[in-house]
């Protein structure tokens, strides 16, 4: 069966992380490792309202050496942009 990241959704991460937050208080809050370039990059798609959650792939995706986990920004329900932080 074939998910969407949506579904991969974790745990929402508002207000702690927001177009304020630097890669240092990413990492902190989340245990993430977050390329600078990268996260500022992704945070600068950010809007009022937006959400920002962790994602994780399905545990079979992690067995299968496919798994994958990160931040995504969700805006209406809908996921707009990700940033991976960790593959296998």
């Amino acid at each position: 069966m074939l998910t969407t990241l949506k579904d991969w959704l974790t745990k929402l991460r508002n207000p702690e992380l927001t177009s304020k937050t630097s890669v240092a208080q990413v990492e902190t809050s989340t245990r993430l490792w977050v390329p600078p370039p990268f996260w500022e990059q992704f945070k600068s798609q950010m809007k009022k309202g937006d959400e920002l959650w962790e994602y994780s792939s399905p545990p079979e995706t992690w067995r299968m050496y496919m798994g994958q986990a990160g931040i995504a920004l969700v805006r209406r329900g809908k996921v707009i942009a990700s940033l991976v932080t960790a593959r296998n």
